[in-house]
C-alpha cells in the first residue's frame, strides 16, 4: 500500500513538472504572437488557467496574449471586448505586483503600441522610467529579453 501511495505521488509529480512555465519559451512565443495568430493562439493556451495571485507572470502573459489576439479578430466590438478584457486583466495583476518589472514591462508594450483612440497609454512613462532604474537589479535572462526590444522602441 506505502509503494501504491508512493508512486501516485511520483507520478503526479512528474506530472506537474511536464506541465512547467517555462518562462524563456513563453517570452519567445510573446515576440512571435504580435504578428501571427497562431503564434497568439498558442500563447494563450500555454497561459491560460492561472490566476494573478498563484502565477502573476503567467497570468500577466496571458492578459497580454489576449490584447494581442483582439487584433486577429474582425469584428470591432469583439476586438474591443478582447482587448479591454486582457487590459483589465494586465491592471489587476499589475496592482497586485506593482514592482514586478516583467509585468510593468509587458504594459509598457502594450500601451506604446495601443492605438490612441483605445486610451490606454497613462503608465508609458512611469514604467518606463521604472524599467530604465531597475532593470540592471534583474536576472540576466529579464535583461537580455527586455534590452534589445527597449533598443528597437
Amino acid at each position: 500500500m506505502k509503494w501504491l501511495i508512493f508512486l501516485i505521488i511520483l507520478s503526479c509529480c512528474h506530472l506537474s513538472m511536464a506541465q512547467n512555465f517555462d518562462l524563456n519559451n513563453i517570452r519567445q512565443l510573446y515576440l512571435q504572437a504580435t504578428d501571427n495568430r497562431e503564434n497568439c493562439k498558442q500563447l494563450l493556451q500555454l497561459t491560460m488557467s492561472d490566476n494573478a495571485d498563484t502565477n502573476p507572470l503567467k497570468y500577466g502573459y496571458y492578459a497580454v496574449a489576449k490584447i494581442l489576439y483582439s487584433q486577429f479578430l474582425f469584428n470591432p466590438i469583439s476586438k474591443y471586448s478582447q482587448f479591454n478584457q486582457g487590459k483589465q486583466m494586465l491592471e489587476q495583476v499589475i496592482s497586485l505586483h506593482p514592482n514586478n518589472l516583467e509585468l510593468r514591462f509587458l504594459r509598457y508594450c502594450v500601451q506604446l503600441n495601443a492605438p490612441s483612440f483605445l486610451n490606454y497609454k497613462q503608465n508609458i512613462m512611469a514604467d518606463k522610467i521604472l524599467i530604465n532604474q531597475h532593470i540592471w537589479n534583474e536576472s540576466k535572462d529579464l535583461q537580455s529579453f527586455i534590452n534589445p526590444i527597449l533598443q528597437s522602441l
